[in-house]
Formats: structure tokens, C-alpha cells, sequence
């Protein structure tokens, strides 16, 4: 089995390996022309800021108890934690990044253009980033990774 501090690190290493995949892979000049499958890029926006959103929550969450456990604060016990707060801002961040992929394919001279039903696909992937993480929580793996003491 693997330890909740392997876990840990495992998480926060395919959050970053998850981030520069997602910002290549949406600043990048596109070659030829689109798929031939109806809304596949709606749905690559949707999968990848979902998952993004989903790791960057996992992380949010165990940075946020080591915090809490560094500054000696009251039992950090994820069951003690306004959860749904922690949601809210999983859903907000992921949004945001969203957003400024889009600007930014706007202002680069990459040869792309910013796409409002991107933005909705990449804001419904961090909301269900935010209930798949909800479910998650309850699992006693995701509870030892978050709540392993230092």
C-alpha cells in the first residue's frame, strides 16, 4: 500500500506534470483543421480543466491542513472543515484558469482565438471536479492523504 505521504507527493507531482500539460496544450498554434467529431474540443476543455480542477483541489486541500497543522490551529480534521468553502474555491480558481487560458489565447500571437463555450466547458469541468472531489473525500485514502501529520 502506498503511504499517505508517497500519496501526497504523487498528487502534487501530477498537479504540476497536469498544468503545463493544460497550458501547452491550449497555447499552442493549432495545425490543420478540426476533428471530425461533433463538440470533441468542448469535451477535451471539459475533461482537462475538470481534471486540473480536481487535482488542484486535492492539493489545495492537503497544503491547507499542513498549514493549519504548522500554525498549531484546533483539530484540522477534514470532517472539522467548512468543506463546502474548500469546494467553492476549487470551482472559482478552476474557472479563473480557464478564463485567462482563454484571454491569453486572445492576446498571443498564436493564432487562436478565445471561445466563450470553451470557457463554459472548462467552468462545468471544475464544477464537477468539485463533486467528484466531494465524493472523494469520504474515501479513507484521500482522508489519510490530507490529514497526515508532518
Amino acid at each position: 500500500m502506498i503511504s499517505p505521504r508517497t500519496t501526497q507527493n504523487l498528487v502534487t507531482v501530477a498537479f504540476l506534470i497536469t498544468t503545463v500539460v493544460v497550458i501547452t496544450l491550449t497555447l499552442i498554434p493549432l495545425q490543420g483543421g478540426g476533428s471530425k467529431i461533433p463538440y470533441l474540443d468542448k469535451i477535451v476543455h471539459f475533461l482537462m480543466f475538470g481534471g486540473w480542477s480536481f487535482l488542484f483541489g486535492w492539493v489545495f486541500t492537503i497544503r491547507f491542513h499542513q498549514l493549519r497543522r504548522k500554525k498549531k490551529q484546533a483539530d484540522s480534521s477534514l470532517l472539522q472543515t467548512d468543506f463546502s468553502t474548500t469546494l467553492n474555491w476549487i470551482v472559482i480558481i478552476g474557472f479563473l484558469f480557464g478564463v485567462i487560458i482563454e484571454i491569453l489565447q486572445g492576446i498571443l500571437p498564436i493564432d487562436r482565438t478565445p471561445d466563450i463555450a470553451d470557457t463554459i466547458a472548462n467552468g462545468l469541468g471544475a464544477i464537477s471536479a468539485a463533486g467528484t472531489l466531494k465524493w472523494v473525500s469520504t474515501k479513507s485514502f484521500y482522508i489519510k492523504s490530507v490529514e497526515t501529520k508532518d
